[in-house]
């Protein structure tokens, strides 16, 4: 080993050292080479060194407490050796090639809450926006939409025409689940010719007698009502002209006989 012969410092430091006087490791190292300890530089295990290829740190230093290493680990890693997912972060650093990913939660989530996922699956553990799902892409019961456009409504079920032992509506499309004989994505109507709505146990049907209901559409009642009447008027006007006419043949037929 050799020195500067004016200043002193070392040069071309050995055994992973650095430092004027090789007293330290360098980068990427961990030890206290310089006496009274005389702990040799070793290659940062974070969780592996740099040169597997495996490592989640670019630096790491001693704790002389108990003569450990502790690593400098990037965001997404934590523990003293990289070897855990930082919060928000999941996967398994420890495996080879393993390592940490942010949570997947379809922006509904609130970033900077603690414990948004598993920390090993990933799976979101605090969906907000009304959603539900592993990765918060499904809207909760009750409400349907886009979850992972951040886009749930609640229900809008009507409470007398929904089947209650199945209330909830579909999570995406919102149609609900109606009682016997009832119609409409929200359950609000009777299907043609029932009755009884507000009962709650579904529509039935109507029981008209056959020979004294009009068998007909209300349409094609109204027009036969409205033709009756319109035949009814041209009957009264002619008979009016009629009327009218009589007196005026008696008299000339009076004339003619005179």
């Amino acid at each position: 080993m050799t020195c500067n012969s004016t200043t002193g410092e070392c040069i071309d430091c050995n055994e992973y050292t650095d430092g004027v006087h090789c007293e330290i490791c360098r980068e990427g190292f961990y030890g206290a080479p310089s006496p009274p300890d005389n702990i040799p530089c070793k290659a940062c295990p974070c969780p592996n060194t740099k040169a597997s290829g495996h490592s989640f740190a670019d630096a790491c230093y001693l704790d002389k407490i108990n003569n450990e290493p502790v690593c400098e680990c990037y965001d997404e890693y934590t523990g003293t050796r990289c070897n855990q997912c930082a919060d928000n972060y999941y996967g398994n650093p420890e495996m080879p090639n393993g390592e940490c990913v942010n949570c997947d939660c379809n922006e509904n989530w609130k970033q900077d809450a603690e414990g948004n996922c598993d920390p090993n699956s990933g799976v979101c553990l605090k969906c907000i926006f009304d959603t539900e799902g592993d990765h918060c892409e499904h809207c909760k019961a009750g409400f349907f939409g886009n979850a992972v456009g951040g886009m749930c409504s609640e229900c809008e079920c009507n409470m007398l025409g929904t089947d209650q032992a199945n209330y909830d509506c579909d999570r995406v499309t919102g149609k609900c689940n109606c009682l016997p004989n009832v119609i409409g994505d929200n359950c609000d109507n009777c299907e043609a010719n029932h009755w009884g709505l507000a009962r709650g146990t579904g529509c039935d049907a109507c029981d008209c007698d056959p020979v004294g209901s009009c068998q007909k559409p209300v349409m094609n009642l109204m027009v036969h009502v409205n033709a009756r009447k319109v035949s009814e008027a041209d009957n009264a006007m002619n008979a009016r002209q009629t009327s009218m006419e009589t007196p005026m043949l008696n008299a000339t037929l009076v004339i003619v006989i005179l």
